[in-house]
């Protein structure tokens, strides 16, 4: 794959492309506004670049939800969690709440998690984009069993209002558990010494 093809992406994966990119084939002078490279100049190691076009409301976060939802199945893992690359989230007391509060699976069916916001425009509950978390079958039904159309006419492209759209759009009751944002997690950390002070 070129640096030229991946610009042509898509912003939502819905084709029988691969659902991640190898970054060693693609050449960084096309794509400067990403940082693909770590301070020594190599490509950042322990990454996954999924194989779509850039974007914060087009598609990413159902993409990510596709990669991340068949990594959960294939592992058995109960639940698939999304953070915004400002939010700093400390693993200790994740781990402690999610433990504590998130019902295993098969306990878990239908489950999102979240700082609560009200839409009045679709009439639901969503979870605040900075850290949301879905059980592994909503992350799959919102990737695997909505379709590309499906999204498109749902959406009004806000990514979390449109995940919680996506979400509550299952024919199945959705169970919305609110977890306190304050409680594990520090959004915004816009700084390094913000981060480290957290």
């Amino acid at each position: 794959m070129s640096s030229r093809d991946f610009l042509d992406r898509p912003t939502d994966h819905h084709d029988d492309a691969p659902l991640a990119i190898d970054m060693e084939a693609i050449e960084n002078s096309e794509t400067s506004d990403c940082n693909y490279y770590n301070k020594e100049g190599n490509i950042a190691s322990g990454c996954t670049y999924l194989n779509i076009k850039e974007n914060m409301e087009d598609g990413k976060s159902p993409t990510f939800m596709k990669f991340a939802s068949n990594i959960a199945t294939a592992h058995g893992l109960d639940y698939v969690v999304k953070l915004d690359d400002d939010t700093y989230l400390s693993t200790v007391l994740f781990t402690i709440c999610t433990d504590e509060e998130l019902p295993p699976a098969p306990y878990n069916i239908r489950t999102y998690v979240g700082p609560p916001h009200l839409s009045r425009l679709k009439n639901h509950v969503y979870a605040a984009g900075e850290m949301y978390i879905v059980s592994t079958d909503l992350a799959s039904y919102v990737a695997n069993k909505l379709s590309f159309e499906d999204r498109e006419n749902l959406a009004i492209h806000i990514e979390d209002l449109d995940m919680g759209t996506y979400v509550h759009s299952s024919p199945r009751p959705v169970k919305y558990k609110n977890i306190n944002g304050g409680m594990f997690y520090h959004h915004p950390c816009k700084s390094e010494n913000c981060f480290r002070k957290w």
